[in-house]
């Protein structure tokens, strides 16, 4: 729907008893690094439950990553629909 999201409002989605995956892949992976950031692409397809409607997506998705002090932050996550 092109809007945004806090990072609470995902993790309540997330873990929403409507909200269901049940099955997911990502593949199709370029990764470009640049001292402590990665920018990686991705192809998700995954297919679940939502409010008892079935769904399944084809997205290409782009991710931003930070590594500090040792561990992996994501910090940016932006995925848009393949059409077929």
């Amino acid at each position: 729907q092109g809007g945004l999201t806090t990072r609470e409002r995902n993790l309540e989605i997330l873990g929403a008893d409507y909200y269901q995956i049940l099955s997911a892949q990502r593949s199709e992976l370029q990764v470009k690094l640049d001292g402590n950031v990665a920018t990686v692409s991705s192809r998700w397809e995954g297919n679940g439950t939502w409010k008892g409607e079935e769904f399944r997506d084809n997205q290409r998705c782009g991710l931003t990553l930070l590594k500090q002090k040792g561990k992996i932050h994501l910090l940016n996550e932006h995925c848009i629909p393949i059409k077929q």
